[in-house]
């Protein structure tokens, strides 16, 4: 079992600020599903979602359900406090789900004490406020823009090998840090490779990788290779210093 990522890591917040959402196809990684709420958030037109983790769509589809039924008390219990383990409120949005979703959860309620072991607690070191539905009246506006939406297009495959399973163009795509699961060295090498990868994608923006540390081999690496860097305030727990988002924009 891959470990599901709760909530997003990375500084969301600030992408509005980088990128263009407004009236934009999104092509987003799935991960926890964040960086697909902060499009939605910014009136992004159309947003479809890829993952190699069937896990982290089925996590999305809860959280996405919950979301519209639940008022932002009860997710936050749900999802914060309890971390998913009190199915009460499970109970309470299980009949709105897909069918091949409602079983896979009634299977891991059943299958573990706690379905927190299943999350990556890694998330815990990081804050929430850079998360914008967190503000309650950012939640609530996000409750009422899923109410006209329905579930997005999701492509089961991994970022190398997706440009041949796309069946429609994107102006924006979202990566977050797989660069650092693509490659085991980061050195020049590996961020031409990757430019290479990038450049299938038919997209006039894309966020390339998000790193909270960059050293002077990798930002030189970046830059040479007509990359766009970008400092934002850092999500991680007592740390002063800043996070990088690194961009590939098409003139």
């Amino acid at each position: 079992m891959s470990k599901i990522y709760p909530f997003t890591n990375e500084n969301i917040a600030k992408y509005p600020e980088l990128y263009n959402f407004s009236n934009a196809q999104v092509l987003s990684v799935l991960g926890s599903g964040d960086q697909y709420f902060i499009s939605l958030l910014n009136d992004a037109l159309k947003v479809d979602v890829y993952d190699n983790n069937y896990q982290a769509w089925e996590y999305f589809v809860l959280k996405y359900y919950a979301i519209l039924i639940l008022n932002y008390e009860e997710f936050y219990n749900y999802f914060i406090t309890s971390k998913l383990n009190n199915i009460t409120y499970y109970q309470k949005i299980r009949n709105y789900l897909p069918n091949v979703i409602q079983n896979s959860w009634d299977k891991y309620y059943t299958k573990y004490k706690k379905v927190s072991i299943m999350f990556n607690n890694y998330y815990e070191l990081f804050n929430y406020n850079f998360i914008p539905y967190f503000n309650e009246k950012e939640y609530y506006r996000l409750q009422n823009i899923l109410r006209n939406n329905k579930l997005p297009i999701f492509y089961f495959n991994n970022l190398a090998n997706l440009p041949n399973s796309l069946n429609s163009n994107y102006d924006l795509l979202l990566t977050s840090n797989i660069f650092n699961n693509l490659y085991i060295n980061y050195d020049e090498t590996t961020v031409k490779e990757y430019k290479n990868l990038l450049q299938n994608f038919n997209c006039k923006e894309i966020q390339a990788m998000y790193s909270w540390w960059l050293d002077n081999q990798m930002h030189y690496a970046f830059l040479d290779n007509s990359f766009k860097i970008d400092l934002v305030p850092q999500t991680m727990k007592n740390k002063n210093t800043s996070d990088y988002v690194i961009s590939l924009i098409r003139k």
